[in-house]
C-alpha cells in the first residue's frame, strides 16, 4: 500500500523493530532461535535499513539470501513438530526405518513441487520490463508509482494509449507524484496536445525543481507552442542543475536549438564534446547543428563518430541516414534507417524519413507501409499523413524529413 504520512508507516516499523528487539534480547541470552534472527537482519541491513538505494526504493531480490534463514528455521522447526506430532500419536517410528524416509522423501518432493511451480508462475511476471509492472499494478492498482511504470512500459511498447490511461489513473491515486505529470506531459506533446503537456510539466516542476530531466522536458513543450523566452528559462534551469560540464554544455545547446540558435547550439556541443570526446550523444547534438547549417559534410564525419561509439545508438543512427539521404544517398540511408527500426520499431519520424527515401528509390509499396506506421505510432503526424497524400496522387517527395 502507499504511505502518505509518515504515521502510517509506524505498525510495520512496530513489527520490525519488536523482531530486532526480540532477536537482540535473543543474544544476550544466547538462545538458538536468535542465530537465525541475526543471520537475516544481519545480511538484509546493508540494503535495506537507514541508508537508501535510490534506484531501488524495493526490490524483492534483497530478501533471496535472508530467507536462507527462514527456511532453515522452518526445517528445524518441521522436524520437531514432526517428532512432538508422532509422541502425541504414540508413535514411535525409528529414524532409519524405510517409513520414516519415505516420509521425509514425500514431504520434500512436495514442498519442491509447490515451490518450483509457484517460482515458475513468478518467472512469467519478470520475462519482460511491461509483464512485471503489470502484473504489480494488478497486485497494487492504487499505487502510483506501479501504475506510472506500466504507463512508462506501455509506451515503449507503441501502446500509447494504454499509457496514457495509467498515466491518468497514476495522477487520480496521487496527485502529487511528479514521475506520473512527467510521463503524461512527454505523451501529450507526442500525441500533439501541446498545451496539455506543457500543463502537466509545469506541475512536475513545482512538484520536483530540482530535476533537470523535467525541466528540460518543460523547455520543449514550451517551444512547441512558440513560448521561446520560457523555454530558454526552463533550458538554463536544467543546465543549472546539472554538475558535469559537458551535461551542462549539452541542456545550453539544446535550448539553443529550440529557440532557432543554431550557430550557439553548435559552440554549446562542441563544448560537450570537448568535455566529453567519447560521448555518442555529443557527437550526434554537434551532428545535428551542423547539419541544421547545411555543413552535411561535417555533420556526417560525427554521425559516423557517434555510431562508432555506440553501434546500436538509434538517434545517431536516424539521423546519420537522414543526413545520406539529403547529400543524395538514400540507398544507404534505407540501411541505416532499417537498423535504427530494427533496434526500436516505435520511431514514427524514422518511418516517415524510411520512407521518404524507399519513394526516391521507386519502392513505393514499402513506403506507404512505412508511412502508415508512423501515423499509427503518432495519429497527429501531419508531415507523414501529406506525404503518404503525395505518395497516392503521385506527387514527387519533398527531400527535408523530419528530424
Amino acid at each position: 500500500p502507499v504511505h502518505r504520512t509518515r504515521w502510517t508507516c509506524w505498525p510495520y516499523a512496530a513489527i520490525v523493530a519488536a523482531l530486532v528487539g526480540a532477536t537482540a534480547a535473543g543474544i544476550s541470552r544466547n538462545h538458538p532461535v536468535a542465530f537465525l534472527g541475526a543471520w537475516f537482519f544481519g545480511i538484509l541491513a546493508p540494503t535495506s535499513s537507514f541508508v537508501p538505494i535510490v534506484t531501488e526504493p524495493a526490490a524483492e531480490h534483497r530478501m533471496y539470501l535472508p530467507l536462507a534463514a527462514i527456511a532453515a528455521g522452518m526445517a528445524v522447526f518441521l522436524r520437531l513438530a514432526g517428532r512432538a506430532l508422532a509422541g502425541f500419536l504414540q508413535v514411535r517410528i525409528p529414524a532409519g526405518s524405510s517409513l520414516a524416509r519415505v516420509a521425509v522423501v514425500s514431504a520434500c518432493l512436495s514442498a519442491a513441487a509447490v515451490l518450483g511451480t509457484l517460482t515458475h508462475l513468478r518467472n512469467q511476471d519478470y520475462r519482460s520490463e511491461l509483464s512485471l509492472w503489470e502484473q504489480t499494478a494488478r497486485v497494487r492498482p492504487e499505487n502510483p508509482r506501479a501504475l506510472a511504470s506500466l504507463a512508462g512500459a506501455l509506451a515503449g511498447a507503441g501502446r500509447i494509449e494504454e499509457a496514457v490511461a495509467a498515466y491518468r489513473r497514476a495522477i487520480a491515486a496521487w496527485p502529487n507524484y511528479y514521475l506520473s505529470h512527467l510521463g503524461l506531459g512527454a505523451l501529450m506533446r507526442r500525441q500533439g496536445k501541446k498545451e496539455e503537456a506543457v500543463s502537466h510539466l509545469r506541475i512536475a516542476a513545482g512538484l520536483e525543481p530540482k530535476s533537470a530531466t523535467v525541466w528540460r522536458e518543460l523547455g520543449d513543450a514550451l517551444a512547441d507552442i512558440g513560448r521561446t523566452e520560457e523555454a530558454a528559462r526552463a533550458y538554463e534551469e536544467a543546465a543549472a542543475l546539472r554538475s558535469d560540464p559537458a551535461e551542462a554544455a549539452t541542456e545550453l545547446g539544446l535550448a539553443a536549438v529550440k529557440t532557432g540558435r543554431i550557430e550557439d547550439a553548435e559552440k554549446f556541443f562542441r563544448k560537450a564534446v570537448g568535455a566529453r570526446p567519447r560521448s555518442a550523444v555529443a557527437r550526434n547534438n554537434l551532428a545535428g547543428a551542423l547539419a541544421r547549417q547545411g555543413r552535411l559534410a561535417e555533420a556526417m564525419e560525427h554521425y559516423e563518430e557517434a555510431i562508432r561509439l555506440a553501434p546500436d545508438y538509434t538517434d545517431a543512427l536516424a539521423n546519420f541516414g537522414l543526413a545520406l539521404d539529403k547529400a543524395g544517398d538514400p540507398a544507404r540511408a534505407v540501411a541505416y534507417y532499417e537498423k535504427a527500426l530494427r533496434l526500436n520499431p516505435n520511431l514514427a519520424e524514422a518511418h516517415n524519413n524510411l520512407a521518404n527515401a524507399l519513394v526516391r528509390l521507386k519502392r513505393r509499396d514499402e513506403a506507404a507501409a512505412h508511412y502508415l506506421r508512423a501515423l499509427e505510432l503518432q495519429p497527429d503526424f501531419n508531415e507523414a499523413r501529406r506525404n503518404l497524400e503525395r505518395l497516392r496522387g503521385g506527387a514527387p517527395q519533398e527531400r527535408e524529413g523530419s528530424r
